[in-house]
């Protein structure tokens, strides 16, 4: 596994350019773990296998971290 930093900027180019469109849209989300404000999830596209970890901040649930591998 090799490990790479991705800048906001550089996901919001990629983004601006459209690049990934001609992926497919469909994605499975697994719960993995869940306490009373943290959760881990799984989440599988056409490409990726995305580990999400998640926070509560007072109302509403955030990424806190993202670590995905191509499948």
């Amino acid at each position: 596994m090799t490990l790479y930093e991705i800048r906001y900027e550089g996901m919001l180019e990629d983004v601006r350019s459209g690049r990934g469109r001609q992926y497919g849209r469909e994605y499975e989300i697994q719960v993995v773990a869940v306490s009373r404000d943290s959760a881990a999830l799984r989440v599988l596209s056409e490409l990726f296998v995305d580990h999400l970890h998640v926070g509560r901040f007072r109302d509403r649930w955030l990424v806190v971290n993202v670590l995905y591998e191509r499948r």
